[in-house]
C-alpha cells in the first residue's frame, strides 16, 4: 500500500520556495515562475489520488498554477511591468532595451 508522505512533500515545497527566492531578483513574478517550474513536473509525477493534497501543500508554500501565472502576466502587462514583473527600464534581463521603452522619461 502506497501512502503519500505529506511531511516529505512539504519539505520539498519549502526548499523549492527558498531556492526560487534566491534567483528571483526580489520579483514576485520571477519567484512564482521559478517555483512553478520547480514543482509542476513533480506534481504531475505523483499518483492521481495524491495530487490534490500535494497541490494544497504546494499552494501553501506559494505555488501558482498556470491560471494564476497567466493572471499575474496579464496584471503586469496592464500595469506597465515587463514579463519579469519589473519596470522595464530597471529589468536586469534587458527588457527596457526593447523597442517601445527607449523613450521612457528618466524622471519617473
Amino acid at each position: 500500500m502506497h501512502t503519500f508522505d505529506e511531511t516529505a512533500w512539504r519539505l520539498i515545497c519549502q526548499q523549492a520556495a527558498r531556492n526560487a527566492l534566491e534567483g528571483s531578483g526580489q520579483s514576485e513574478t520571477m519567484w512564482l515562475n521559478q517555483l512553478h517550474s520547480a514543482l509542476a513536473f513533480r506534481l504531475q509525477q505523483l499518483d492521481a489520488a495524491d495530487q490534490g493534497a500535494a497541490l494544497a501543500i504546494a499552494k501553501q508554500c506559494g505555488y501558482a498554477d498556470p491560471k494564476a501565472l497567466a493572471e499575474d502576466a496579464r496584471w503586469n502587462a496592464a500595469h506597465g511591468y515587463c514579463i519579469h514583473g519589473i519596470e522595464p527600464r530597471w529589468c536586469p534581463a534587458g527588457c527596457g532595451d526593447q523597442v517601445g521603452y527607449e523613450d521612457l522619461d528618466e524622471s519617473d
